[in-house]
């Protein structure tokens, strides 16, 4: 009885272990996939370097000022995570929103974790 309790938990790490390779994967994949300059229209463009930095521009406001974020970008469990985020005149209050990102060839979506609001859309 002893050994059929071991094989099973064995047999169970075994599998965890292959589910953290897959996640693992999963998110080296789509690291890759997101790396680059994405658009929303005319006036915003988020730029996620392959070191990890990120920029977001806003552009065209009636002043014609543009707003600026910068900061750290990770996928982490199908998540694209922000941190050490910063504006240049926009206070931010919360330096870790977690996004949810969806990639289809040269289309990216991205919405709240967390809320209803529709996914914001970026092309290449």
């Amino acid at each position: 009885m002893k050994r059929r309790f071991k094989v099973v938990g064995v047999v169970a790490l075994a599998l965890l272990a292959i589910a953290y390779i897959f996640m693992l994967a999963r998110d080296l994949i789509f690291h890759h996939q997101v790396i680059g300059t994405w658009s929303q229209g005319p006036n915003h463009t988020l730029t996620l370097a392959s070191d990890g930095s990120y920029t977001s521009f806003f552009t065209g406001w009636p002043d014609h000022h543009t707003i600026t974020f910068q900061g750290k970008w990770a996928v982490r469990r199908g998540y694209l995570v922000w941190t050490e985020v910063r504006s240049n005149s926009i206070p931010v209050s919360d330096a870790s929103a977690k996004i949810l990102g969806i990639v289809h060839a040269h289309r990216l979506y991205l919405g709240t974790k967390g809320y209803e609001d529709q996914p914001v859309s970026f092309t290449r």
